[in-house]
């Protein structure tokens, strides 16, 4: 809330009370945004913070809009991808050639493709592509797809190339 110097100030913001379900007046040095969404009031101190939060409700909205498991084409468009792809290192981009070309691949056969010893160390590989996909506002699900399957009481994880990576991979003609 702003800060009160004096009796008229405080006053004054007596006053504008019946504003502020918009605006507190700027003659204090403040501006307090109110957005209303789903039936809940959010209020900002600030308008960065009110465009932060329009802008994170969009992307909400957006991803939350399709069915559940698929995300909207609007994700990907050919320059996100290359912005994507240049960004992921080499054993990143192996796990994705080796997901578009084999389709679905377990856990152990990606840890010996790369060569590793362990699930940790693949979970720092998909953690990576997942993390770069995050900094290019896309999310995870829209890259590949995990899927646990247990049998006799063992788990094992397959992996999969997400459809809406799959298209643009092919329309972008990406083959290392």
């Amino acid at each position: 809330m702003c800060a009160k110097k004096n009796r008229e100030d405080r006053k004054k913001c007596l006053t504008y009370a019946g504003m502020r379900h918009k605006l507190m007046p700027v003659t204090h040095g403040c501006i307090m945004v109110k957005i209303s969404y789903n039936g809940r009031l959010v209020e900002c101190e600030t308008a960065d913070e009110a465009i932060e939060i329009l802008r994170h409700i969009k992307r909400e909205t957006k991803y939350s809009g399709a069915s559940h498991g698929t995300i909207i084409h609007e994700v990907w468009n050919n320059r996100v991808f290359w912005k994507f792809i240049e960004k992921l290192g080499e054993n990143q981009k192996q796990v994705l050639q080796a997901l578009l070309k084999r389709g679905k691949l377990t856990d152990a056969e990606l840890r010996n493709l790369l060569h590793l010893e362990s699930n940790k160390q693949l979970a720092g590989v998909l953690s990576g592509i997942s993390k770069q996909a995050a900094a290019h506002d896309i999310p995870a699900r829209a890259v590949y797809q995990i899927e646990n399957e247990s049998k006799s009481g063992k788990v094992t994880k397959s992996y999969a190339a997400a459809h809406e990576f799959s298209w643009i991979a092919v329309e972008n003609n990406w083959e290392e």
